[in-house]
């Protein structure tokens, strides 16, 4: 057995997060997409976790079907736009263009 194993899994972890984030924000943290499971702490940290699907209201900028990737801007929106923004995830359920929905969104790739 591997000696040098820190965690059997690493799902859950605390981890620097920015001002102001709450439970249930999706954050991208250097390249690793996640959600606040817990309110930004006095120490900047937050648990977060790195795998599971969450719920998430978001305005289609175009369609989004089932299977598409999804961006996170920095302004915390979601789009299929990936320049300057996020990989976060993949949308597993279908908005029309211009209209909100809360979707199950997939994290990671």
């Amino acid at each position: 057995m591997a000696l040098n194993r820190v965690r059997d899994k690493a799902e859950y972890l605390s981890l620097p997060v920015p001002v102001d984030t709450e439970s249930g924000d999706p954050l991208v943290i250097g390249d690793l997409p996640c959600v606040a499971l817990t309110d930004r702490n006095s120490e900047g940290e937050s648990t977060v976790q790195t795998n599971g699907s969450f719920a998430f209201s978001i305005t289609a900028g175009a369609d989004i079907d089932v299977g598409d990737i999804l961006y996170l801007t920095g302004g915390g929106a979601f789009t299929h736009d990936p320049s300057g923004n996020d990989r976060f995830g993949y949308a597993l359920e279908a908005i029309a263009n211009g209209n909100t929905a809360t979707i199950e969104v997939k994290i990671g790739y």
